[in-house]
Parts: C-alpha cells; structure tokens; sequence
C-alpha cells in the first residue's frame, strides 16, 4: 500500500508534464502519470554550453519537523499541491472527485473545511485543477481549469472559496492544453510552449486573458535533434514567479540546471549546478530526478531536492530523504538541507517563518519545518 501510494505521488511532481488536447487523451495522460509510467528517454545533447556551471553547496544539516495531525478531521487521498494563501489558508489539492482542497488555518493549522467536485456545474471542475496560483492579494486564489481553458479567480475565505472572474487563458494556435501557469506582473500569464509539434525553439509562450493573439513567446530549448513532444519531455519543468511577478524561473527536472528571466522574456540567469556527491548514475539514467521548484518569494527560490532515480524512491520508501535548497533570483546558492522524511511537496511562509509540507507515507499529517536564518548564511 505505500509503495503503490509513493510511486502514485513521485509520479505528480510530473503532475504538469504535457496533456493532450482532447479529453479521452487527458485523461488517458492522467492515468500514465497515477500508474508511473511517464518518462523521458533518450540520451542527447543537454546544451550544457548555454548554462554557467555552478558548484552545489553541502548538505548544511538535517531538519526536523514538528508534526500537525487531522486525523478523524479529514484525510489526504493523493495530494497533489499544498499552497500558502497571503499567510491566512493553507490549501492542500487533492485528487479525489469530492473536497478537492482541504482548507486549514495560518499560522494554527487548524482544520477548516473541505471544498470543490468534479462536475459540469458551477464551482466544479471538468478536470482537477493541477495549477494554483497565489496572488497574495486578499487571499486570492487562482485556479486554471485544464479542461475549459478557464482562469478562475476565487477569494479564500474561513468557510468556501468564493468566486470572483472567470476569464480565458488560451491561443489560436495552441494544441495542446497549457501546462505549468504562472502569473507576471504586467497581467499577463506564462505557460509552457512546444509541448507538441509546435514550430518553434521557444520554450514559454506569455498571454493575455479572453485574448487569442499571443502576446510574445521566449527562453529557447537547450541543444537536441528531438523534436515535438520527445523533447519537450525530455526538458520537463517546474516553474514559478516571484510575488510581484517581476521575475520567473525554471527547474529541469531531468537536469540539475536552472533559468531565470524578467517578466520581459530576458534570460537573466542560465545556470548548471556540478554536484559531487551525486554517483554515475546520474549521468547514465534517463529516469533520474534532480529537483523541482516548489516557491518563491520575492527575494528567494525553494526546490525541493530528489537526487535520485524514480524507481529507486518508490523502491525504498520509508528510508528515502528529499531536501531543502534555497537560492537567490541572481541563481546564487544559499542554503541546503536534507529533510528528516520523504517530503513530496512543501510551501513556505516567509513571515511565520515556516516551511510546510507533506507526504504520501502519511495521510492525516502536516510537517512544520522551522525556516533557516538565510541572513547569517553566504551566497556562494
């Protein structure tokens, strides 16, 4: 039962690995990525002459969480994404057809409610949403509805998520739903590009809500002869924006490299991080997770740190470690440290200095991790 339950949760960390554009493909999509069989193969060039390499800092310490239980007040199923909103809700997606978020209160984490279905009606989701944007605003919401196409803002309340806009998000040349939605600060959103048989190198495409026309495409896909879907796979990423939307990074997920750029589509950093303590393996397996991006502020970006091969987490759950890696918008490293357990998936507070997350192995918890004082550690 754990190992079915990890390797269903090692498989959402590629929760936003390209869907297809009808429906029965999307959720034929869906149900690879529940079994585990997404993947990305093939050896080629990682264009590593665009990227500046970078030493990895040393695994600083171990940290220790302080356990927040909910047992007999509600119970994870898959959790997909946990989201801290304005530092008053934390909400955990999961997929589960009834209560897709669970609500809690900040900073108390006390249990409010559930809230969300799968449906046709109003307030229900086609597909469940696997993109959550936080504002910061009023404890604002943002939720794309992969199915319809559709930005729902909501407003986070003690009780319901209450709907304020609904506007489109989409193009007139899009194939294939978008994936991995950021918002910017001009009111614009980026999503990723070339997931499909685009003609195109860019990797990101930047549009205006119920506008057709793109507003700009950027970043360009390191070096490779695959084309179309193979390569997007192959350069899968996580990303984020910073609070006020002035800057946007991205994580490979199969490469332990990075980029960031301004709202403007301007690459500011490209950087390749040289681990030493990472075995062959790394370089020889196509199934090797090096670190997804999971929040930023606008001062910092948190990934979480997998380091190892997919099948090998699934293998040995409850001795398996991710970590905490922490760095600079100028791609600098500031901080890293191993978590006590297998975290799956975490967001952060900056102003109650905390770190919460979760994980598959225990589905009534939530781990508190108290934040690092980053001031009194040294960019590298």
């Amino acid at each position: 039962m754990i190992n079915n339950t990890l390797k269903q949760s090692t498989t959402y960390i590629l929760q936003h690995i390209i869907m297809r554009k009808s429906l029965i493909n999307l959720l034929l999509f869906q149900f690879l990525m529940i079994i585990g069989v997404v993947c990305a193969c093939g050896r080629v060039d990682t264009g590593t002459e665009l990227f500046e390499s970078i030493p990895a800092l040393p695994v600083a310490d171990t940290l220790s969480a302080h356990v927040i239980s909910f047992e007999n007040e509600t119970e994870l199923l898959h959790p997909v994404r946990i989201v801290n909103v304005n530092d008053s809700y934390l909400v955990i997606s999961d997929n589960r057809r009834e209560g897709i978020f669970q609500v809690f209160n900040m900073p108390e984490l006390e249990f409010l409610y559930s809230w969300g279905q799968t449906g046709r009606g109003p307030d229900e989701f086609l597909i469940i949403p696997v993109t959550e944007i936080n504002t910061s605003e009023e404890n604002e919401l943002i939720l794309y509805e992969i199915g319809l196409q559709q930005l729902r803002y909501y407003k986070v309340s003690d009780s319901a998520f209450i709907n304020t806009d609904e506007k489109f998000l989409s193009h007139n040349r899009q194939i294939d739903p978008l994936t991995h939605v950021q918002k910017l600060n001009n009111g614009y959103f980026v999503a990723d590009y070339g997931t499909s048989f685009e003609d195109t190198n860019h990797e990101y495409i930047v549009l205006a809500p119920d506008q057709q026309e793109a507003i700009f495409t950027f970043g360009k896909y390191p070096s490779t002869e695959l084309e179309g879907p193979e390569r997007y796979f192959k350069y899968i990423k996580t990303n984020t924006a910073s609070h006020d939307g002035s800057k946007f990074a991205a994580f490979y997920v199969y490469h332990n490299m990075f980029k960031i750029f301004n709202s403007e589509g301007q690459k500011v950093q490209a950087k390749r991080v040289e681990d030493r303590n990472l075995t062959n393996e790394a370089t020889i397996s196509d199934s090797f997770l090096y670190s997804t991006l999971e929040w930023a502020s606008d001062n910092y970006l948190y990934s979480l740190g997998w380091h190892a091969e997919r099948e090998k987490i699934s293998e040995n759950p409850e001795s398996f470690k991710t970590s905490l890696e922490i760095w600079d918008w100028e791609g600098k490293p500031v901080y890293r440290a191993s978590f006590d357990r297998a975290i799956h998936g975490f967001t952060v507070s900056e102003n109650h200095g905390k770190l919460y997350g979760f994980t598959p192995l225990s589905l009534h918890e939530i781990y508190v991790y108290d934040l690092p004082d980053i001031t009194k550690f040294n960019s590298y």
